[in-house]
């Protein structure tokens, strides 16, 4: 029962997280569209989507330290627990170092590689780098709410997410307000980004999550070999995923201009309103499924992924036909008539989601076991192939040949290798796994 209240109040609390995010967009384009003009919008954009590679930098240690902490929060007395914290932050700082330097060195090279026009450059630079500033404070600080995560209270950080969008809007506001232009959005992000990671820290302290006097361990290698063990498999599945998601706008940018990049920012919204909405029952069950795993519950957790897959199936559909039947009208009316596409696009931007959100559940369970196996050479290719297949598609397609580029690669290439990863964990053939899907179709 503690499990299920633990979920349920952290997929409940993201609704709310959720709900603040579409307050934050549905108020901030029109705003920003009223300060800046189409290009510098889509300026801004493909920025932050420069700056989003710095994530690779991560090398998938991120992941492989929540994960770790799972793995010893029992056994706090050994004082594993508390050498991974700190093993963790040391790591973690010397990335954000590393990201902060790279977004520097590379910054100069940038706008004639993105074809940004000779008037744009210098801002560009200066968002590229001050984004990437931003990026390397959230990885030097992610550490100083972690026990969140391992204790299964992503409430806590659910209810920071939604006062911080509230907040940044504030900040967005007058930053536009003292004529700033478009670096008030990067000075609302600055500010989110302090602000979290001290409200992390203060509540962690509050609720003891932190190991007690005499459990906290120094820095170590076995730490540190621990986290790479897993971390090297997961650098590839981050590189497929910076490849699929982060590479979208870039593509449209250097192929279509930066008009067309503001307009997929701008149109892309409540696809990625509804990702979150329909992914966010697995990802806040991912915890106590990786728990599960660590005490061998395994028909509990075959079970569970069962419900979960149906569910977010299930989601994805209704999420798929509202947004391909709603997304051009919303956009009209949220924009005043300044950004569209037309009604093909809302079709496949329907497609993809339910297609993505789909397969995330299989190819993210690996994340719970701990063993990719061929999933992050399957997951890095198909990353490397839609980039190719996108660029050739969206120069003769535009938009559609975009999305079939990618959901062509996701059916193809992590969706059907995962759900076979899924029938080898849980003992059933192939096929069994592929009748979970049964009752999403019927609906």
């Amino acid at each position: 029962m503690r499990r299920v209240k633990n979920v349920v109040r952290a997929v409940s609390s993201s609704y709310l997280a959720i709900a603040a995010n579409i307050v934050f967009t549905a108020m901030s384009v029109p705003l920003a569209l009223q300060y800046l003009s189409r290009a510098e919008f889509g300026l801004w954009a493909v920025a932050t989507q420069i700056a989003g590679y710095a994530g690779i930098i991560d090398f998938g240690m991120a992941i492989a330290f929540a994960r770790a902490l799972i793995d010893h929060k029992d056994n706090k007395e050994t004082g594993q627990f508390g050498a991974t914290i700190t093993t963790g932050g040391v790591v973690f700082v010397v990335q954000g170092l590393l990201v902060l330097l790279i977004g520097w060195l590379c910054s100069p090279l940038l706008p004639g590689l993105m074809a940004i026009p000779a008037g744009l450059s210098r801002n560009f630079q200066i968002l590229v780098v001050g984004q990437c500033g931003i990026t390397a404070f959230v990885f030097a600080t992610r550490v100083l709410g972690s026990p969140l995560y391992a204790y299964q209270r992503q409430d806590v950080y659910n209810y920071m997410t939604a006062l911080m969008f509230l907040i940044g809007l504030g900040f967005q506001w007058l930053g536009f307000a003292w004529g700033w232009g478009v670096f008030s959005l990067l000075f609302s992000n600055g500010i989110g980004a302090v602000l979290t990671a001290c409200i992390g820290f203060t509540v962690t302290c509050r609720m003891s999550l932190w190991p007690k006097r005499g459990q906290w361990g120094r820095p170590n290698f076995k730490s540190f070999w621990e986290m790479c063990g897993f971390g090297k498999d997961v650098f590839l599945l981050t590189v497929g995923n910076q490849l699929l998601n982060a590479s979208q706008v870039v593509i449209v940018s250097r192929i279509m201009g930066l008009d067309a990049a503001a307009i997929w920012s701008v149109c892309n919204k409540a696809m990625m309103v509804g990702q979150q909405l329909v992914s966010r029952v697995f990802d806040f069950s991912e915890v106590a499924l990786s728990e599960m795993y660590v005490r061998h519950e395994h028909k509990r957790l075959v079970d569970r992924l069962k419900d979960i897959v149906m569910i977010t199936a299930s989601m994805s559909v209704f999420a798929a036909v509202s947004l391909a039947v709603c997304n051009g009208s919303f956009v009209t009316v949220w924009t005043s008539g300044k950004v569209g596409w037309g009604p093909l696009n809302d079709w496949l931007l329907g497609a993809m989601l339910m297609v993505f959100t789909t397969t995330r559940c299989h190819t993210h369970f690996v994340i719970v076991t701990k063993h990719t196996g061929r999933m992050k050479y399957i997951y890095f290719m198909e990353g490397v192939v839609f980039v190719i297949t996108a660029a050739l598609l969206v120069s003769g397609w535009g938009f559609a040949g975009l999305f079939v580029a990618a959901i062509g690669c996701d059916i193809l290439f992590s969706g059907i290798y995962g759900m076979h990863r899924t029938a080898q964990f849980a003992r059933l053939g192939s096929w069994e796994v592929w009748t979970w899907l049964y009752p999403p179709l019927k609906f």
